[in-house]
């Protein structure tokens, strides 16, 4: 099974573009058994659409045992797109 945590609720307003985010999981189970050293900063990279909003999510992959220093347990992903109208507002 895979579970899904979001990273954040805040809202970014981008050009098109890739785009590079640093994040980090921030996954509350039970079965998780990795050492507080194995959870590093990860860097996914969205080539975004103009008119889309991105939810960047964590993937726990629970189909193995996670110990020690691996940090295989998780990869950032985009887990949902939807269109959204957005409108970049240009500097004086």
């Amino acid at each position: 099974m895979t579970v899904y945590r979001l990273f954040s609720l805040l809202n970014y307003r981008l050009t098109p573009g890739k785009h590079e985010f640093t994040v980090a999981e921030l996954i509350n189970a039970p079965e998780l058994k990795v050492s507080l050293a194995a959870r590093k900063v990860k860097v996914l990279t969205v080539d975004v659409s103009a008119e889309q909003r991105y939810h960047i999510a964590a993937q726990f992959n629970t189909d193995r045992i996670y110990i020690g220093q691996n940090t295989g347990y998780w990869q950032p992903i985009v887990w949902q797109t939807e269109s959204h109208q957005c409108e970049m507002k240009s500097e004086p």
